[in-house]
């Protein structure tokens, strides 16, 4: 499911109102295109803001079978982004976790669903058809959304 841009900026825009950490959760994935587990993955350290192209070092993904040898690829992150995400590390010790729920724990497999259900209603879409991974095929599918920051 390739979802319009404007369906996009409402559930970032749902989600910073569920919580500010649940919308950088869902900002990221909506930039990236990266899975959920990926970005639960992110440390302090993978960001890479001080240079004229800011990026992350994006884990790689564990899908698939037998055991997985983790690499990290630059990934570009919108300058807007990057001025958002400052404030979320600010006293974060390098190996923290880059995005983590309001209580400081990070994010496991399944502790977005609801919330996103929650933000992809308020957006007007069906939550049981739009699920976070959606924002995954969007980002892969859509050449706009390889642009500087459409999030706001």
């Amino acid at each position: 499911m390739i979802l319009d841009e404007s369906i996009v900026l409402a559930l970032i825009a749902n989600a910073r109102d569920v919580s500010a950490e649940f919308g950088l959760l869902v900002e990221f994935a909506a930039v990236t295109g990266a899975r959920v587990s990926q970005l639960a993955r992110l440390e302090v350290q993978d960001v890479q803001a001080d240079r004229p192209d800011p990026r992350l070092m994006m884990p790689s993904s564990r899908k698939g079978r037998g055991q997985k040898k983790i690499q990290r690829r630059p990934v570009p992150i919108p300058t807007a982004l990057v001025a958002r995400l400052r404030t979320a590390i600010e006293n974060k010790a390098p190996d923290a976790p880059l995005l983590s729920k309001p209580s400081g724990d990070p994010w496991k497999k399944a502790d977005h669903s609801r919330l996103f259900q929650r933000a992809a209603a308020a957006a007007g879409v069906d939550p049981a058809k739009v699920t976070i991974y959606a924002l995954r095929h969007t980002k892969t599918s859509c050449a706009k959304f390889r642009q500087p920051c459409h999030c706001g």
